[in-house]
């Protein structure tokens, strides 16, 4: 069984539980194509969850929910008739997440790190988000 890419230590917040399953299940297989298109400002999403801005739903959120600034991460379709949990994390909080799922996805493919970084840094520039020291 591989490890996830996100341990629980690594959470910034409890409240972010549906961001990291999100990260370490829905889109662990395509990480790699998340990351291209997160860099971009466009969403990912799977039958087991996802994630987008607000841009990536257009009418559909423009009757159903509140403008939001960020990522919105959804796990999957509730079969019991429920809504899928949703949770709005900040571009730096997101890109804090996928830097921690990274360093583990490369661990586990390290061709790929070159890829990899070019990727983050490309999400890091489109947002404007500067690295803490």
């Amino acid at each position: 069984m591989r490890r996830n890419l996100i341990d629980e230590k690594d959470m910034l917040r409890e409240s972010d539980r549906v961001a990291v399953d999100v990260i370490n299940y829905a889109v662990r297989g395509l990480l790699m194509t998340t990351l291209e298109l997160l860099s971009q400002g466009a969403g990912v999403g799977t039958d087991m969850g996802g994630c987008g801005f607000w841009e990536d739903w257009g009418e559909y959120n423009e009757g159903n929910c509140e403008p939001f600034d960020g990522v919105e991460f959804y796990d999957g379709p509730q079969f019991d008739g429920q809504e899928p949990e949703r949770i709005v994390l900040s571009t730096e909080d997101t890109y804090y997440y996928l830097k921690v799922a990274s360093k583990s996805y490369i661990e586990e493919y390290p061709e790929r790190a070159q890829r990899v970084e070019e990727l983050l840094e490309a999400y890091r520039k489109n947002f404007d988000i500067h690295e803490k020291v």
